[in-house]
């Protein structure tokens, strides 16, 4: 199973764009506030259906529900905050930007 992580920070370049805080950024600066199990496979009988492969309607999912207020740890997914997306294949990150969805390369 895979699964998405929330991280949030409170460092100087909190709620800044990525052409701001890309020189600054570091994940160690982020602590983890959430973390949820994705779905990625259905087995129905011996025929397995891939689900949630595409991790840009994730984050799009992630974003319009943790935009409000939730009964968890951290605060409202706003702008710097990253989300993983850990899968069998790998792990990528993504930098919350103005304009959606960065993903950091390392």
């Amino acid at each position: 199973m895979s699964r998405f992580i929330i991280f949030q920070t409170n460092a100087e370049y909190y709620s800044a764009p990525w052409e701001i805080a890309k020189n600054n950024y570091s994940l160690n600066d982020y602590r983890a506030v959430y973390c949820e199990v994705i779905i990625d496979e259905i087995q129905y009988r011996k025929e397995i259906t891939l689900t949630n492969q595409d991790d840009l309607a994730i984050l799009e999912d992630v974003a319009a529900r943790f935009s409000k207020p939730q009964n968890r740890s951290g605060h409202t997914l706003s702008v710097s905050d990253v989300v993983a997306v850990e899968r069998k294949t790998g792990t990528r990150f993504y930098y919350r930007d103005i304009s959606g969805w960065k993903e950091i390369k390392k």
